[in-house]
């Protein structure tokens, strides 16, 4: 009786926990229910991992699992791991009230007990119709009323390039960011062709061929992200396009026209030549495609119709070979081609109306604009005004234009309220709308080779006449052309010749409003080569970097330290500023280069409420002996600091060597080698370190530190971060210590991987999505610099947002504070500062272009020089206007590695093109910069220039502050032209070991999609001869390699280790 009993109440426990488990939603269930199609997904209270990894139901979404029990994350990460998913879905434990993310960057945040969380708090991280899903109840954060769409090229179909967002403004904050962070070339096409926003989603198309290599074919494709987090959604890729090869800054005006989202929907053209596509917005997928769309030139999206102008786009790429300079506004001649506007009904593809005049040959980009059931567009005589639904003729009124606009200049056309505005360069009419009658006219304006501004705000219509730049200084060539500015004297232009802003009332013409131009924008230069854009409070300008001139009151501010995109520039809405990647090398030193979405300040700030150091079980258990390191005292006339010697000389315990990031091994190689072990740890790895018979590797995306035996490839240990790190750990002692992206430094035993201590540098838990992981916005790179037991980093993007760069000095042994300091900069300033990975010469600390004393105490920039790298020591894209140096002159590249007496480099030939005439070919006209669409085969600069320069006595040898960028002018022992695109190098005795991979002009070959050949190459370090050379399987990691005990060992891009020992 009792057993049967027994029996029961298991029948009915098991019962009641299988129902329980039955009403479980699970991840499928729990994405259908909420919509969430992509994006940040946050997993509170995550358990063992099961339902976090199944809810990244495909790549677009990226997973963050929170749970208070340690025990819980140890099984969620091992689930997670065994489904080859960690980096992509993550957890860590977490007991605190306040969420560690930034405001508005969660899609979905699921829970079945939100414990000491509020919803408040919940509400806070998620983004805008970001979904919380607790108990399997569903609540939507409501998009607030005051942030904007940008739709179009020019925001919507009006042409009004303003933004009806009261939350962009200055930017202090870093939403998120994503790569890549430079575009292909400054002499060439820019990279990004269109950007537009809706629905929470921004969208793009980017050329992602390789940086600087401009003789490898263009890659481009249609990109979507999440607005609010940047997680990428899907790519698209794009078939023909306009040529990566034409001149930059010459259009076409008309190219970022091709792409438009509205709500669900994405409409483009994937190619020149295609028929316009409905995309899902969500997915990529194409919904539908509009008959007869093929040869799109530009479109637009007004009340369920889509407006598109047929041509020919190609002949673009046509035009491309003949271009002199990017100061042609237009083109002297009749059209080649007809032109033609359809108008065509959204849902269905039908075509509503036709319109075929044989005028709309001469058509001008951008003119065609939609507002209050009219469609407006320009020819060369005049502004046209049809029906949007029917197509039927309202009126015509003349606005004559001359020529063809096939560069970078067209008529700017604005449609408000009950006015249509034309722009040209040399006038401003506004138009009824009703009749066609002039309202009035101004002289007219012009962009710095691009169109005109002209904003309608508030019933006044703003100019922004760019004049020094274009009329000062032009010069014609032998044949009358102009190579620089354009002969049009600045009394031509509106606002008193150009002086003034001026805000002209629009329906009678009146001057409002006027600011001085030259009090409210920065002189020098030029104006960046794209349109401004605006908000209802701020113009928006880019004379010098980003200047917001404030139209309700005198908070008018010039931001140097940021810029956007030739050609398209920046878009200001959801709140933020989108500030896509350039190519512009101005202001390096405290530009913040990258693809960011930027906010002003934060609503909500945290407090501090844990405690910075954790203590981790090896935590005193540790012996550890500071190794004081002192530099060598007969070193003041020389050019750069020698290295400063390890202890252990076999011994590679920090990136680049030494403290001095000096790439230069302690220890001989051979030449002739042979493969002594493989290890497969995969995943994108950093460098790596090798030390105490132990070789140290980060497996960056996955955010895992491993230790493997240096001399069998054995793996001996393992430890997840709570971030990406992002380069190796340094050995110092019995510790391995490294920084976080997640704002922390992590200090480990040698032997067993255990956890000795935990600092958090940031000054809160505040994190985002940065290349597809989550960082914390105070991010500390993974190379630590430790100098005499101090262990030295930075935390943080730049001196301009969030507050600052932390910068800190701690015991090595106990974790402790020793010294701190914190560098923030007004936007308005231009004494700003960038983090890197530190270098020592063992008296003094190099971060960039900044430099302090072992106290963190500011000082002048040591001599000898030590590498000063712009870019930062760790960025591998190769733009070939950034370079590390040493000490100035022509001792520069891309990779440089030296000892006391000898530096060796790499530079790429793309550098010097614009300033060596020898390179340039007999094609070449007109301004210095480079016309790629001219070359033919043997023309482009494939390859790299290795050399050597002798640290000769500055008194032999005037110390010369900015680089040589001749190739004749050169103090080298040695220079070699080789096929080899290094990547790697390493100076070993009396060799140099580069690893990459045999470049070639591949836009000429049958196959330019084939793989290159990666090869290791030895090098003679007295003369550049090539002794040896060996296949690799893969190309090398950037600087990914390391030379300890008399062997060499390669990070692989194959997610490999390779260690090569003597025959």
């Amino acid at each position: 009786m009792n057993n049967n009993r027994v029996l029961t109440t298991c029948i009915c426990l098991s019962a009641i926990v299988s129902a329980s488990a039955a009403q479980q939603p699970n991840a499928g269930q729990i994405l259908k229910e909420t919509g969430v199609k992509g994006g940040l997904v946050v997993h509170l209270g995550c358990g063992d991992g099961k339902l976090t990894a199944a809810l990244r139901a495909n790549s677009s979404y990226l997973v963050h699992g929170l749970d208070e029990d340690a025990k819980s994350i140890e099984k969620a990460r091992d689930h997670i791991s065994s489904k080859g998913l960690y980096g992509e879905v993550s957890v860590e434990q977490w007991s605190q009230k306040v969420l560690p993310y930034n405001d508005n960057v969660v899609n979905l945040l699921v829970a079945e007990d939100l414990g000491d969380v509020s919803m408040d708090e919940v509400m806070r991280v998620l983004c805008p119709n970001g979904v919380a899903y607790i108990k399997g109840k569903k609540t939507v954060k409501p998009r607030p009323s005051d942030i904007d769409e940008w739709t179009h090229f020019l925001h919507d179909a009006d042409g009004n390039a303003v933004a009806k967002d009261k939350k962009v403004a200055t930017p202090k904050h870093l939403q998120w960011e994503a790569e890549p962070k430079r575009t292909r070339d400054h002499d060439a096409q820019a990279s990004i062709s269109a950007m537009t926003s809706s629905n929470g989603r921004i969208f793009y198309i980017l050329d992602e061929g390789p940086t600087s290599l401009v003789h490898h074919p263009a890659k481009w494709k249609l990109i979507a992200r999440d607005a609010f987090n940047g997680k990428l959604l899907w790519k698209r890729g794009i078939g023909s396009w306009m040529t990566h090869l034409n001149l930059f800054r010459s259009g076409p005006a008309n190219l970022p026209r091709l792409l438009v989202s509205v709500g669900d929907y994405v409409y483009v053209t994937l190619g020149f030549g295609e028929p316009i596509s409905m995309l899902d917005a969500a997915t990529g997928r194409t919904v539908r495609t509009y008959k007869g769309s093929e040869n799109t030139e530009e479109l637009i999206f007004y009340k369920n119709i889509l407006l598109a102008v047929i041509g020919d786009p190609d002949i673009m790429n046509k035009e491309a070979p003949k271009i002199y300079g990017y100061w042609q506004l237009s083109v002297d001649r009749k059209p080649d081609i007809e032109k033609y506007i359809v108008a065509y009904q959204v849902s269905t593809g039908d075509i509503l109306w036709k319109k075929t005049e044989e005028n709309l040959a001469y058509l001008t980009p951008l003119s065609l604009t939609a507002h209050n059931d009219r469609v407006f567009f320009l020819d060369n005589e005049n502004l046209h005004c049809v029906n949007s639904k029917t197509g039927d003729h309202l009126w015509d009124a003349p606005m004559p234009t001359k020529g063809l606009f096939l560069r970078n200049y067209a008529p700017t056309v604005v449609a408000h309220d009950d006015v249509v505005l034309c722009l040209t360069w040399n006038k401003l009419r506004s138009f009824s709308i009703a009749d066609g009658d002039t309202l009035w006219e101004h002289k007219g304006a012009i962009g710095f080779a691009a169109p005109g501004d002209l904003f309608v705000i508030d019933g006044l219509a703003w100019t922004i006449p760019m004049t020094s730049s274009i009329w000062s200084g032009n010069r014609l060539d032998k044949d009358g052309k102009p190579t620089t500015g354009i002969p049009i004297p600045k009394e031509n232009f509106i606002g008193n010749g150009g002086e003034e802003i001026w805000g002209i009332d629009i329906h009678t013409g009146r001057v409002e409003r006027s600011f001085p131009r030259m009090e409210l924008l920065p002189g020098g230069h030029h104006h960046r080569c794209y349109r401004n854009k605006a908000t209802e409070r701020y113009l928006i300008c880019s004379r010098r970097g980003l200047e917001y001139i404030d139209l309700d009151g005198d908070n008018h501010i010039n931001n140097w330290w940021v810029r956007g995109v030739c050609q398209y520039g920046v878009m200001p809405c959801n709140g933020l500023m989108y500030v896509p990647p350039h190519p512009c090398q101005c202001f390096g030193e405290i530009k913040f280069d990258g693809f960011h979405a930027l906010g002003a300040a934060r609503a909500t700030r945290e407090r501090e409420i844990n405690a910075r150091l954790m203590k981790g079980p090896a935590y005193g258990k540790v012996m550890f002996a500071a190794d004081n390191r002192t530099p060598s005292t007969s070193r003041q006339d020389l050019i750069w600091a020698p290295p400063v010697r390890n202890p252990d000389s076999d011994d590679w315990p920090t990136y680049r060597h030494d403290i001095t990031r000096s790439g230069c091994a302690s220890t001989d190689v051979p030449a002739d080698l042979e493969k002594k072990w493989e290890a497969n740890v995969g995943d994108k790895l950093s460098s790596v370190v090798v030390a105490q018979n132990k070789l140290f590797v980060s497996a960056v995306d996955k955010q895992t530190v491993y230790c493997l035996d240096a001399a069998t490839g054995k793996r001996l240990w393992k430890f997840i971060a709570a971030g990406p790190v992002d380069s190796p750990p340094t050995v110092d002692g019995a510790m391995a210590i490294f920084g976080c992206r997640n704002g922390h430094v992590y200090a480990l035993r040698v032997s067993d991987g255990e956890l000795v201590w935990r600092f958090r540098a940031a000054p809160v838990d505040r994190r985002t999505v940065v290349r597809e992981r989550l960082e914390s916005v105070w991010p500390v790179h993974g190379s630590v610099l430790v100098v005499n037991g101090t262990v030295y980093f930075a935390a943080g993007h730049t001196s301009y947002l969030d507050g600052g760069i932390r910068l800190y000095g701690l015991d090595a042994g106990t974790g402790d504070v020793k010294y701190s300091t914190t560098i923030s900069s007004d936007g308005a300033s231009r004494e700003g500062a960038m983090p890197d990975v530190l270098i020592s010469d063992g008296q003094s600390i190099v971060m960039r272009f900044r430099s302090y004393d072992l106290s963190l105490k500011e000082t002048k920039r040591p001599k000898p020089a030590m590498i000063l790298a712009n870019t930062g020591l760790l960025e591998d894209c190769w733009g070939h206007r950034w370079n590390w140096e040493l000490g100035g002159g022509d001792t520069f590249g891309k990779l440089l590695a030296f000892d006391a007496r000898v530096a060796y480099g790499v530079q790429t030939y793309y550098t010097f093109l614009k300033y060596d005439k020898s390179m340039q070919p007999g094609t070449h006209s007109g301004h210095l910069h480079q016309k790629y669409s001219r070359y033919v085969p043997g023309q482009f600069p494939a390859g790299t220039r290795l050399f050597a320069r002798p640290n000769n006595s500055r008194r032999d040898s005037a110390p010369q502050r900015k680089q040589k960028r001749t190739l004749k002018a050169n103090s080298h022992k040695w220079n070699r032209k080789t096929s080899l695109q290094f990547r790697a190098m390493v100076l070993a005795g009396s060799v140099l070991f580069g690893a990459g991979w045999k470049d070639s002009e591949k836009i000429f070959q049958e196959n330019p999609d084939r793989s290159n050949d990666s090869v290791l190459r030895v090098i003679s370090a007295n003369d550049g001869e090539m002794l040896r050379e060996y296949p690799l399987k893969a190309e090398p990691v950037f600087d990914g390699m390391a030379a300890a005990y008399g062997r060499l060992y390669l990070a692989m891009k194959n997610g490999k280790i390779l260690c090569l020992t003597g025959k």
